[in-house]
């Protein structure tokens, strides 16, 4: 229980920091990060621009999946790659449905493409929901 009070408590900081960051407005350059607000109405980079409605189902869709497994899951690395998911696609969720929308804001200073902090947390996520089940359980013998 603690271990999921850490896990969701991570997922939330994530998605606050997202949410302020997409409302902060922030412009300029800091170290290797360079920030600037774009509305993407597509996925990441842009692709499939114009499929909000599309978008918005695919989401709903991944959180609820994700939800369900979440207690089916034992892996810690597992669980908090499936939590930073749903902070990440929720957060791009509420873009989409207030704006039709995602607002990007930031990029690498030598990559052209914006994204935030959402899909960071989708990325991050998915790499650990694979590692976290890819691991191999340790059996006593």
């Amino acid at each position: 229980m603690k271990k999921d009070f850490s896990v969701i408590a991570i997922a939330f900081l994530v998605f606050a920091i997202d949410r302020i960051l997409k409302i902060a407005g922030i412009q300029g350059c800091f170290a290797v990060l360079c920030f600037s607000q774009s509305k993407n109405n597509g996925a990441a980079f842009g692709i499939f621009p114009g499929a909000t409605v599309i978008f918005i189902i695919a989401a709903l869709v991944v959180m609820l999946l994700a939800l369900f497994y979440y207690k089916k899951i034992k892996s810690d690395i597992a669980k908090l790659g499936l939590a930073l998911i749903i902070a990440g696609t929720l957060s791009n969720f509420i873009d989409r449905l207030a704006f039709g929308y995602v607002i990007d804001y930031m990029r690498l200073f030598f990559h052209p493409n914006l994204f935030n902090l959402s899909d960071l947390s989708n990325l991050a996520g998915a790499i650990l929901l694979i590692l976290g089940l890819g691991k191999k359980s340790k059996k006593k013998v």
